[in-house]
């Protein structure tokens, strides 16, 4: 099989390698990244209302007296926190909070599965779209690996035939030697060739 000439490495086949270009698969990212905006603003949020709450439990006086009454209580138990209603609204928001938090924290869970399971669709569908030109792609490339191949070998016998006649070496020694010779069945070049025709992508 003869090398076509290519002018350019990009082609038709690989213009859209890109999960971003799938509908489907860019909505279900972009609802993963709300979902994880949202729990941005929650913990945002969270954090606001745990400040104001230690805030409050740690003021000197209060936790002063609360001390002092331990110490003359002979039950050994903490006077309870003062029940004010700004304290009450700030615990109350926080338990909403906190379980919108792991309401969305399960819904970005649940949205990866679905965000992996477009991924794995559409690169099926990519994938079936590029093997043509990827097999076009490794046929030429085993092509060019046997013709190099054949080359390094003769050049290789060419320098030991020099050396053997006990000529002086003028020839600047230019085989490549991790490509590996085509008669040695442990080369490098051979090992590939067997993986490709293992997988039946050349013959």
């Amino acid at each position: 099989m003869k090398l076509a000439t290519r002018g350019s490495t990009t082609t038709a086949a690989t213009e859209a390698i890109s999960l971003d270009a799938d509908e489907s698969y860019y909505g279900a990212w972009l609802k993963l990244q709300a979902l994880k905006t949202r729990l941005l603003e929650i913990e945002r949020q969270r954090s606001g209302i745990l400040t104001g709450l230690n805030r409050d439990i740690g003021r000197d006086e209060e936790l002063t007296a609360r001390a002092a009454a331990l110490l003359q209580d002979g039950t050994n138990a903490v006077v309870p926190l003062p029940t004010d209603a700004r304290l009450a609204r700030l615990r109350a928001d926080l338990q909403t909070l906190n379980d919108e938090r792991r309401v969305v924290e399960r819904a970005i869970e649940l949205q990866k599965e679905v965000l992996e399971r477009e991924r794995q669709r559409v690169s099926r569908e990519i994938c079936a779209r590029l093997e043509p030109h990827y097999r076009e792609l490794v046929r030429a490339l085993g092509e060019a690996l046997v013709t190099a191949g054949r080359a390094n070998q003769e050049l290789e016998d060419l320098h030991r035939e020099i050396a053997a006649q006990g000529l002086t070496q003028l020839l600047r020694p230019m085989q490549f030697r991790h490509l590996g010779r085509l008669d040695d069945q442990t080369s490098r070049i051979n090992a590939w060739l067997a993986d490709a025709r293992e997988h039946g992508l050349i013959s």
